[in-house]
């Protein structure tokens, strides 16, 4: 499993029964860090836009593959019941994550402002940039849009951890059952490992206890009455 995504999971166990930030906001310091990457979701059209702020496509790939891999990682987590999905109504047109908001409108403006700074753009290709001043730091990228279903779901979504999660962490984020089957292999390795070293050096350790106690030693007197016994 990834750093990143060990981080978004300790996060999602810090969380208190009394914090209402939706999971798409926990996560964004480590996923969509300022000046770097933002994620917008527009929920008329239901389509996925990554914004970047790499021109390489290779970066951009790899960037959809850790998305794929923490929603894996959640439904994983989700099914094994060691989170609570708290699904949020939809009152908006779209849903922009980026750890710089701090002053979203919600809408499909052709510019809206992110914070005292930053405004995203609506582009001429139908994508979205965030600019500061005359500036593009960041340039939309479409991905498939059989992503936004999950990615609504739990991003949108207040995410409680149960009980379990922390012994999960505990365990190196190993489910318990996997946890309990990769500790029985270890202990037997270890006692197929300690059998055949015992296997090997019981003929040595034979012949060295032989050797310093396997030797008596008989004084005169017991030596004479060995002698008269044989005879």
């Amino acid at each position: 499993m990834q750093e990143i995504n060990k981080k978004v999971i300790k996060a999602i166990a810090k969380q208190s029964i009394n914090d209402y930030k939706k999971l798409g906001e926990v996560i964004a310091p480590f996923f969509f860090k300022s000046n770097e990457c933002a994620l917008f979701l527009n929920i008329q059209n239901k389509t996925v836009e990554v914004l970047s702020v790499t021109t390489t496509d290779e970066n951009v790939v790899k960037f959809f593959y850790q998305l794929t891999e923490l929603l894996s990682i959640l439904h994983d987590l989700n099914n094994n019941h060691l989170i609570y999905v708290l699904p949020q109504e939809i009152d908006s047109t779209s849903e922009f994550y980026y750890q710089k908001k701090t002053d979203y409108s919600k809408s499909l403006l052709s510019a809206i402002k992110i914070n005292s700074s930053n405004i995203l753009k609506l582009m001429p290709d139908g994508t979205h940039s965030v600019f500061e001043g005359s500036k593009q730091i960041l340039k939309g990228y479409c991905y498939p849009s059989v992503l936004y279903d999950d990615l609504m779901y739990f991003f949108n979504s207040i995410v409680y951890p149960t009980s379990g999660l922390n012994l999960y962490i505990k365990h190196n984020f190993y489910p318990i059952e996997l946890y309990e089957t990769k500790r029985s292999n270890k202990i037997s390795k270890i006692s197929i490992i300690v059998a055949i070293l015992i296997a090997l050096l019981s003929p040595f350790v034979s012949v060295l206890l032989n050797n310093k106690y396997g030797v008596c030693k008989l004084n005169e007197n017991q030596y004479k009455e060995l002698i008269q016994l044989i005879k």
